[in-house]
């Protein structure tokens, strides 16, 4: 159980860091469409495990929302 929960802590801090540089250099055109779409794809990997372990993020359709106000 702690070796799990060890490897799934290193992964979402990956995933935190890959975004944080993607959104850095996102405006650069360096990125090959392939790259991009992997690291939406993370993203998105990381935001589903997050919601299911923790419960306290918000949903994509509240996020949304909170975003058009």
């Amino acid at each position: 159980m702690q070796r799990t929960e060890k490897i799934e802590k290193r992964a979402m801090f990956l995933m935190k860091r890959l975004k944080a540089t993607y959104d850095i250099c996102s405006s650069s055109d360096t990125f090959i469409k392939t790259e991009r779409v992997h690291m939406h794809f993370y993203s998105a990997v990381r935001s589903i495990v997050e919601q299911l372990t923790k419960g306290e993020v918000p949903g994509s359709s509240r996020l949304r929302l909170r975003g058009t106000r």
